[in-house]
């Protein structure tokens, strides 16, 4: 126990914190004093006012260590990206146990993410920005492909993959040839063309960033329009087994889709 000084703009008063976290603490150690309590700022230290001196106006406080998840989850997370991507090697693709593994820490991850969500919100605000940030950041990088936006474009090439990292896709093969063509470009896709050239920019890297960022949403549309019959699927097959068999098994993480939903209609609420 002890007196400290602090800076107001490097700690957070509980007016300014999650309401579930004051909800929480108050359960474990009492009412919080809205006026001399206070968090570090990153919320893994509570300062619980204990006394308060009526003649210097000096106040000592408990510090309290907080729950934090947000290490825990970021781990989780990257082991999660490291199995994926030896799952996807030359040796993991065939590797069977590998894959349980793989599967494994993914239910794990899915499993400990609701149970933050429901049980701790005012962490988990904290762990969604986090994985928010690794998410971009695992986005990010350079192209791979060597004529990717190259400046030349006379380079051999160059106009192709450029218009393949647009989106542009490669027409069926004729049953006379071995040859393939490009699709004709679309409406939408020659002003999405337009509409990079006409920023100015002169970075490949950012031209590839910005167009795969417009991409992301039709991307995102397809596979909501590719999960709408699954989701009928999966209801018919789950109405069938529970005929044959009514019991507590469930067939379809439900309640897991739904919380991922959530966040994804929050995500695209946000204003900047």
């Amino acid at each position: 126990m002890a007196k400290y000084k602090y800076n107001l703009r490097e700690v957070i008063k509980p007016k300014d914190a999650n309401p579930a976290l004051i909800q929480r603490l108050e359960k474990m150690y009492g009412d919080v004093d809205m006026e001399n309590d206070f968090f570090s700022n990153d919320l893994d230290t509570y300062y619980k006012t204990i006394e308060i001196n009526p003649e210097t106006g000096s106040v000592e406080h408990k510090v309290i260590k907080l729950a934090s998840f947000s290490d825990s989850l970021s781990k989780l997370s990257s082991a999660l990206k490291s199995l994926r991507l030896l799952k996807q090697s030359g040796e993991g693709k065939d590797d069977k146990i590998v894959k349980s593994i793989e599967q494994g820490v993914r239910d794990m991850f899915n499993k400990y993410r609701t149970h933050l969500r429901k049980n701790y919100p005012d962490q988990y605000e904290l762990i969604k920005k986090q994985l928010e940030e690794i998410s971009t950041t695992a986005a990010g990088g350079e192209y791979s492909t060597p004529f990717a936006f190259n400046p030349n474009k006379k380079a051999d090439g160059a106009a192709v993959n450029y218009y393949y990292k647009l989106g542009y896709k490669k027409a069926p093969k004729p049953k006379s040839t071995k040859a393939v063509d490009i699709v004709p470009l679309n409406e939408e896709t020659q002003e999405l063309e337009s509409y990079i050239n006409a920023l100015g920019v002169e970075s490949p890297n950012l031209k590839k960033h910005i167009t795969d960022r417009i991409l992301g949403f039709e991307k995102i549309e397809s596979k909501l329009n590719e999960l709408v019959p699954l989701l009928g699927n999966a209801k018919n097959k789950t109405m069938d087994f529970y005929k044959q068999n009514p019991d507590f098994k469930v067939l379809y993480p439900t309640d897991l889709a739904i919380d991922y939903i959530d966040d994804m209609i929050e995500m695209f609420k946000k204003e900047e």
